[in-house]
């Protein structure tokens, strides 16, 4: 995965990294037209080159015009790239045997070998082919093989052998244990606070030590995902988000301690009576509470931001930091151009839960 984007590799011995920076996304290269006006560094598509503006204000000459237009590489053909992009998956599509498609940012196969049960009961032919037919979703029909995520997912079972790496809060993690039944609820420890053992922010997983306080996140971070648009399906919607990373607030209730000696109180009868540990429980909470929420100097307050501990991480809101623009010759004199989100991911702002005494 690199720039919100899956490459799967194309080539053997594969030590080459596919950095935007140094390549021009070729989906956002429109094709030549001399009634534009063009830009110097501006690139277009013609026949089966690419060409550079080399002067600004480029506008009815001839590609083939060296002075103004210089011809950098012929298109390239699939098996001349490193890495191929791999898909996002299409409902109304059908996709060959072994084909890979991305879902819900997750990697699928087409592993399909034989006609499922579905297809049988709406009399579909014998596929000699095996493609996966429009509208078997990955992910649900078992023909899609899962291979590979890096985004965290609790009700996956990981081992060293099976999907060991994952992406979270912008550090990569992997799977040591060799057994096979390791959940991200028993493989990651992040984040206690031993001075206040109540309340962080956790992300995405429980170690069993916190609580959910509401299976309803406190912040969602979501970045667009620019594989969605593309210049034939201008007029793209122009919201088309993923969501990167969900946040949610715990709860820790701390361990519980055994009194060295319990107090005693006078009955009515005026006898000596200790308490029983629920009995002292009970009133120990009744004067944290009271301490926690009146007494001055001591009021436990919780913010966004501002002075006091982090508790927990950070609240990454997140963004792609780019544009491009892409056009469509839609028919007759009806050309459209739209700008889409691209680039690399950047943090606009960390938000932090807080706590302090007031």
């Amino acid at each position: 995965m690199y720039n919100n984007k899956v490459y799967i590799s194309n080539t053997y011995n594969n030590n080459f990294h596919p950095n935007q920076k140094q390549w021009v996304d070729i989906s956002t290269i429109s094709k030549f037209d001399s009634s534009i006006t063009y830009s110097k560094s501006d690139i277009v598509i013609s026949t089966d080159s690419y060409y550079i503006s080399l002067v600004d204000k480029n506008k009815g000459n001839n590609i083939e015009n060296s002075l103004v237009w210089e011809r950098t590489v012929n298109k390239p053909t699939a098996d001349l790239f490193y890495w191929k992009l791999i898909e996002i998956w299409n409902p109304t599509k059908r996709y060959e045997q072994q084909a890979y498609v991305v879902h819900n940012n997750v990697l699928y196969r087409n592993g399909k070998r034989r006609v499922n049960q579905i297809e049988q009961q709406l009399h579909r032919p014998q596929n000699p082919y095996l493609e996966m037919l429009p509208g078997f979703e990955p992910g649900v029909d078992v023909d899609w093989a899962r291979q590979y995520s890096l985004v965290p997912d609790t009700d996956y079972t990981y081992s060293i052998y099976s999907n060991p790496i994952i992406l979270l809060n912008d550090r990569y993690y992997m799977a040591t244990n060799k057994t096979e039944d390791s959940t991200l609820d028993n493989g990651i420890v992040i984040y206690i606070n031993k001075k206040w053992e109540n309340i962080l922010v956790n992300i995405n997983i429980s170690d069993n030590t916190y609580t959910n306080v509401s299976s309803t996140a406190v912040f969602t971070d979501t970045r667009a995902n620019a594989g969605a648009y593309s210049a034939g399906g201008i007029t793209e919607t122009q919201d088309q988000p993923s969501t990167i990373t969900n946040y949610y607030l715990h709860r820790s209730t701390g361990s519980e301690t055994d009194y060295s000696a319990n107090p005693c109180y006078i009955n009515g009868d005026n006898n000596i009576r200790e308490y029983t540990e629920a009995e002292f429980d009970a009133i120990m909470k009744e004067m944290i509470r009271y301490v926690a929420v009146n007494l001055n100097s001591h009021k436990i307050r919780y913010y966004i931001g501002g002075s006091g501990t982090n508790m927990g991480s950070g609240m990454a809101d997140t963004k792609l930091n780019g544009s491009t623009y892409a056009q469509r010759e839609v028919g007759g004199d009806d050309y459209r151009t739209q700008e889409f989100p691209s680039g690399s991911a950047t943090t606009i702002n960390t938000y932090y839960l807080k706590a302090r005494k007031e």
